[in-house]
């Protein structure tokens, strides 16, 4: 109804409308606290030393090292969690979806099975590990080199932490870790161009590529 209603006047953006649509989802409200959105800290990690320190690098990278706009970091996360998920609209086939599409999917068929800290400790860890398994690359998780400046890219931030999520689910050690994200960003081109088909395109392309260098670990 809210995206309904968002016709006239000045328009809400889709991570705004989310934020009308989902308040009183836990997985909305674990994360809206996890990042910073909410004026009082709460720990949703069980461990408030370690959320304070993700929650002021990660609002700092959302930002380009200022405080960043309002709900763009909680947007970070949405994204992680709707492509990691890659989930479908309720009653439907799977299919690539937009952005908006994919987190609103993630949040109608597939938060109600993730647990709230279970989750803000995988985003945590995920997000830790990615800054350790990219330390060798040359414009590490975060960033895409743009006409040789550093600037802070979506796609590659998903797409590393979809990786780092894959790598620790392996298992293999640190070393094997950054050895495996070296190669694999090596071999990767980030798309100019983030439409749609082209996002999906990438990450299948990421994951596909990251599976065959797991094989030889």
């Amino acid at each position: 109804i809210f995206a309904l209603y968002n016709t006239s006047g000045t328009k809400l953006n889709p991570a705004e409308i989310r934020n009308a649509a989902f308040h009183e989802n836990l997985i909305h409200l674990m994360i809206f606290h996890l990042t910073g959105e909410a004026d009082v800290f709460k720990d949703e990690i069980d461990d408030a030393t370690r959320q304070e320190v993700f929650q002021a690098d990660f609002r700092s990278v959302c930002g380009s090292g200022k405080e960043p706009k309002r709900f763009a970091a909680m947007d970070m996360v949405e994204r992680y969690l709707g492509y990691s998920r890659a989930p479908s609209l309720p009653g439907k086939e799977f299919k690539i979806l937009s952005t908006s599409a994919c987190i609103r999917a993630y949040y109608q068929s597939v938060a109600g099975d993730d647990k709230p800290t279970d989750t803000a400790k995988e985003v945590v860890d995920v997000w830790m590990n990615a800054k350790e398994f990219y330390a060798e690359t040359e414009c590490g998780p975060w960033h895409e080199d743009r006409n040789g400046t550093l600037r802070w890219n979506r796609l590659r931030t998903t797409c590393s932490m979809i990786v780092t999520r894959l790598i620790m689910a392996s298992e293999i050690d640190k070393k094997s870790a950054i050895e495996v994200v070296s190669k694999l960003d090596n071999l990767l081109i980030l798309p100019g161009k983030q439409q749609t088909n082209i996002i999906w395109a990438f990450q299948a392309k990421t994951v596909v590529m990251l599976l065959d260098l797991l094989s030889d670990y």
